[in-house]
């Protein structure tokens, strides 16, 4: 139970996280995205059916902590970060290093989850 917290306190810090990127890729001056078929105007939308997914599986993992569930929480959750690596290209550059250095930790974090 206590990674569990660890790793919830992890995905709270990323989604807080993505929104002031969010803040910031809205103002950009840029609208041009013919150079990638990414849509950085509406990029959270990329990764919020695997946020959603990621919360759901938590919450019946905590509630039913069996070794079904806890495969379920520990696949949604490296689901939801391949989702947050998929909009890497809307992150601003100042601080893109320091979003894959988070995505990193989070992943090894999740990978070290232990299902009995």
């Amino acid at each position: 139970m206590k990674k569990l917290r660890n790793i919830t306190r992890t995905a709270i810090f990323l989604m807080s996280l993505g929104i002031p990127l969010m803040g910031l890729i809205g103002c950009s001056n840029s609208d041009d995205s013919s150079d990638n078929d990414l849509d950085c105007n509406n990029w959270t939308e990329q990764y919020l059916t695997q946020a959603n997914a990621y919360s759901d599986a938590a919450t019946l993992y905590a509630n039913d902590p069996s070794l079904i569930n806890c495969q379920n929480y520990k696949a949604a959750g490296l689901d939801y970060i391949d989702a947050l690596e998929g909009v890497i290209d809307c992150v601003p550059t100042a601080t893109t290093q320091e979003y894959i250095n988070s995505l990193n930790e989070y992943r090894a974090e999740v990978n070290a989850i232990e299902c009995n």
